[in-house]
C-alpha cells in the first residue's frame, strides 16, 4: 500500500455510509485511448450499488486526466507508482468495500445489465467463488466482430477440462468473484504478471470455490495489437507450464517448483525444444486465427487453425477427448442442477483450510 501516491474520490459525496454490494475494479496502464469507454459502461450499469476503483498503476499518458473527468460519487482514482497488473489490482482489491468484485480491463467494455445479472447469477449460487461469462469480441474501434462462448458453466465441464490436459482459464474482464475468498488467499501473485489471473482463479478452485462461465454475454473484449495476450505469448507459455505444473504437483502432495525448472525443462534436448516453440507459435496462430474471424477472411482463419493444431498436436488431441468425453456425458446423464452442484463441491472442499474460507464469505 506504501506504492499509492494518491486516492481521489470524483464527484460530490452521496451522504450514504453503508457499504456498495459490489465493487469494480479496473487496472489502467497508459489506457489512455480506451479507459473513458470502460469507465462510462460501468457507470451507465442498471443495477446502480457499486463503487468503480480505477488503479493507474504509474502512466505517463492522460489516463488519470481522463478518469478525472467523469463526476461521479461512485468513482474512486487511486494513483501510484509503476509496480505491475498484480500489485496494482491487490491495491484496488484491498481497497474495495463490497462483498462482491467485478473485474473489468481498461480497454474492454461492460454491457449495461453486467452486474445486474452476475450478481443474482451467484447470489442464487453461494456454493460458487465467483462466475465469468461468455463475452463478445469488438475491434480497436469497438465494432462486434464475433463472440466467445467457453464451456465451462457446470462442474462437469470443469472436470472434464482439467481430466484431459485442459488448462482451467477464464476471460478475466468478465469475472466478478468474492472479494473474501480472494482476500484469504492472498490475492494476485506477481511472479505470475500477465498471467496473475489463471494463477488466482486455479487456487480458487483448488480452495473449494470454483467459477462457472454464466451463459451470458456481459463484456465486450477488445482484439488489438497492444493488449497483454498479445505482446506476451512467451511469457504466458512458461508461466502457465508452472501454474498448472505445480497444481498437478500439489495433488500427487509434491511441492512446487520455480518457473526456472519449467523452462529449463523445455530446454532439455531438441525435441523439447521444438514441441515448446511449436506450443509457443500455435498460441500465437490461434489469436490470429481469431483476428482473421473477425475480419470475415474464413479461408484464413481455418488455414491458421490447421497450422495450429499441427504444431500443437497434444493440446489438439486433448480439445478432441474433452469434446468426445463432453457429448458422452451429454447423451447418458442429466446435468446438475443448481441443489446438486452444491454438495458435490461442499464435497469436494474437504480440507481445513477450504473449511475456514468457506467460513469467512458471507
Amino acid at each position: 500500500m506504501d506504492a499509492i501516491v494518491e486516492e481521489r474520490p470524483l464527484g460530490r459525496k452521496t451522504g450514504r455510509s453503508d457499504d456498495p454490494a459490489v465493487s469494480v475494479v479496473i487496472a489502467a496502464y497508459n489506457a489512455q485511448r480506451y479507459i473513458a469507454e470502460a469507465v462510462a459502461s460501468v457507470l451507465r450499469q442498471s443495477f446502480t450499488d457499486f463503487e468503480l476503483i480505477v488503479v493507474d498503476d504509474g502512466s505517463t499518458d492522460r489516463t488519470a486526466e481522463i478518469v478525472e473527468s467523469f463526476a461521479d460519487p461512485r468513482l474512486r482514482l487511486i494513483r501510484g507508482a509503476r509496480r505491475g497488473t498484480s500489485a496494482t489490482t491487490n491495491d484496488g482489491l484491498r481497497l474495495s468495500r463490497a462483498p462482491l468484485v467485478a473485474r473489468l480491463d481498461a480497454d474492454d467494455v461492460m454491457e449495461p445489465n453486467r452486474l445486474e445479472r452476475q450478481v443474482a447469477f451467484l447470489t442464487e449460487r453461494p456454493h460458487l467463488g465467483g462466475a465469468a461469462s461468455h463475452y463478445w469480441l469488438i475491434d480497436e474501434n469497438g465494432v462486434v466482430r464475433g463472440a466467445h462462448t467457453p464451456r465451462l458453466e457446470t462442474m462437469r465441464d470443469v472436470e472434464l477440462q482439467l481430466r484431459y490436459g485442459g488448462r482451467l482459464t477464464y476471460p478475466h474482464p468478465t469475472v466478478m468473484y468474492r472479494r473474501q475468498v480472494v482476500l484469504g488467499l492472498g490475492g494476485y501473485d506477481s511472479r505470475f504478471d500477465r498471467t496473475e489471473d489463471v494463477d488466482m482463479l486455479l487456487r480458487m478452485h483448488e480452495a473449494g470455490w470454483p467459477i462457472l462461465m454464466q451463459p451470458e454475454k456481459l463484456t465486450r473484449f477488445r482484439v488489438h495489437g497492444a493488449s497483454v495476450s498479445a505482446l506476451n505469448a512467451r511469457t504466458q507459455h512458461f508461466h502457465n507450464e508452472t501454474i498448472f505444473g505445480n497444481y498437478q504437483r500439489r495433488r500427487r502432495g509434491e511441492a512446487d517448483l520455480p518457473i526456472e525448472h519449467y523452462v529449463a525443462l523445455s530446454r532439455a534436448n531438441l525435441l523439447r525444444r521444438l514441441v515448446t516453440e511449436g506450443r509457443i507459435l500455435a498460441s500465437r496462430l490461434k489469436r490470429a486465427r481469431t483476428i482473421a474471424l473477425m475480419r470475415r477472411r474464413p479461408v484464413l482463419s481455418a488455414a491458421i487453425s490447421v497450422a495450429a493444431i499441427l504444431l500443437d498436436l497434444r493440446g489438439a488431441a486433448g480439445a478432441l477427448l474433452r469434446r468426445l468425453h463432453r457429448w458422452r456425458s451429454m447423451a447418458s446423464l442429466p446435468a446438475l442442477s443448481k441443489s446438486e452442484a452444491a454438495p458435490a463441491i461442499d464435497a469436494a472442499r474437504g480440507g481445513a483450510g477450504s473449511r475456514r474460507h468457506a467460513r469467512a464469505v458471507p
